[in-house]
């Protein structure tokens, strides 16, 4: 997806951050707003597991705190983008009307964190073949948090939830579906999910993870057909060891199931071994 606004909007050569920061103020092409990395599961396959979101884009974004209790927020104009699907025959473009605005709220503890986190955004298509325009808003929130067990052990929770959230959620940003278009009719498509992750501690250089995650959209299946994703399940469990801050090899084992609309299934497994070395 080099390139893509539907994801991590890379480029050639790969181009992933690009930002600068002056006190509260962030400029530039970071991690979106509404994702919140310090609750990620720790996967060794990059995608990680169903109900994440995975999306870096250019932004402008106020950090700031509430005085000493730690409560935090964001707030954030984004770069947005109308993801559609076309089921006329006609040809039919998207456009934008206004940024993206999304919003964190984050209260941190000795027991770890909790955030709430939001985005409103516009969907817009234009039939070139007609000259017809139609405009819906969509939103999408997120709840997530990192729960401190013991020593080093952690439970990481979320849930999410949106109508026209599209590419917000990584499962319905690989269809490209906020909204569905046919014969004048934009429809938005609302999507839930979410996903549990314990971290385990053997040892102090040696970890795994165990999680699973789920995500349900509701498509317009009068507008687009039945053939796209309707439920997404997956699990992966893995073995991490990390002698030193910037390395670490292990082995994860994944599996997954899908279904579409018309009742179509599909499931896969995987192994994947990874040495990982980190450069920041």
């Amino acid at each position: 997806t080099r390139g893509s606004e539907l994801l991590t909007n890379n480029h050639a050569p790969e181009l992933r951050q690009a930002y600068g920061q002056v006190g509260g103020l962030l400029a530039g092409q970071a991690w979106t707003t509404f994702v919140d990395l310090a609750s990620w599961p720790d996967s060794l396959d990059f995608r990680g597991i169903a109900g994440t979101t995975i999306m870096r884009q250019t932004q402008l974004r106020y950090s700031d705190t509430f005085g000493d209790g730690g409560l935090s927020y964001s707030i954030a104009l984004e770069n947005p983008n109308s993801d559609f699907g076309n089921g006329s025959g006609d040809t039919v473009s998207g456009y934008e009307r206004y940024p993206d605005l999304v919003g964190a709220l984050t209260k941190k503890d000795d027991w770890g964190h909790v955030s709430l986190r939001g985005v409103v955004r516009d969907v817009s298509v234009e039939n070139e073949t007609t000259g017809q325009d139609e405009n819906e808003f969509g939103y999408g929130l997120s709840l997530t948090s990192k729960l401190n067990v013991g020593e080093k052990d952690n439970v990481k929770l979320r849930a999410v939830y949106g109508d026209g959230i599209g590419r917000y959620l990584y499962d319905v940003a690989t269809s490209g579906r906020a909204a569905s278009y046919n014969n004048g009719v934009l429809e938005t498509h609302k999507a839930y999910g979410g996903y549990a992750a314990y971290q385990h501690y053997w040892t102090d250089n040696l970890r795994s993870s165990l999680m699973g995650g789920y995500v349900h959209m509701d498509n317009a299946t009068e507008l687009i057909g039945t053939t796209q994703n309707e439920e997404i399940w997956s699990g992966n469990v893995n073995l991490i060891w990390q002698p030193v801050k910037k390395y670490k090899v292990g082995v994860e084992y994944i599996h997954g199931e899908r279904q579409l609309d018309d009742g179509t299934e599909g499931d896969l497994d995987r192994v994947q071994a990874s040495f990982i070395y980190s450069f920041n």
